[in-house]
């Protein structure tokens, strides 16, 4: 592995990480989103990213109950981190797919084991975030200040 910062982050991250991600897909409603509809050996995009974001907005589940929680958690990440899935466009141009709400609600009955975070946990994850990051602005998913009143309401929450 070569001796750089990102090389040394990844080592880290990986010594930390001491079990892999398994994803449940069995009792999401409609089937034919669980692989890609370009070709079935690989996930669909959506839910790819839905499982690895459970790992960093902390939830294993996705129900009726939890599903808008869920995408407030999404939509803080996708805001700090940019979107988790780009298109590519015929003029070899990339887009950015945010997850919505609907797609959420799509995936209802995903399980996975990653960890969970009360809301608490995960506001101040977002500070963190917010302590790390350049906020992206210009990406149309965050308007000024919702991350700052995403992570004071959920802080206050508990």
């Amino acid at each position: 592995m070569l001796d750089t910062a990102a090389s040394r982050s990844l080592a880290t991250y990986l010594w930390r990480t001491e079990m892999p991600l398994n994803c449940n897909y069995e009792k999401i409603a409609d089937q034919s989103l669980i692989t890609s509809p370009h070709d079935s050996e690989y996930y669909h995009p959506v839910a790819y990213a839905l499982s690895m974001m459970s790992m960093s907005c902390g939830f294993n589940k996705i129900t009726k109950d939890n599903a808008a929680n869920i995408y407030q958690r999404i939509k803080a990440c996708q805001a700090m981190h940019g979107a988790f899935i780009h298109k590519k466009r015929e003029t070899n141009s990339v887009t950015a797919v945010y997850i919505t709400p609907a797609d959420v609600i799509a995936y209802i009955g995903l399980t996975t084991n990653a960890s969970t975070l009360t809301d608490a946990q995960f506001g101040k994850r977002v500070v963190e975030w917010m302590k790390d990051f350049k906020l992206p602005r210009n990406e149309g998913c965050l308007s000024d200040g919702f991350l700052e009143r995403t992570a004071i309401s959920i802080i206050a929450q508990k």
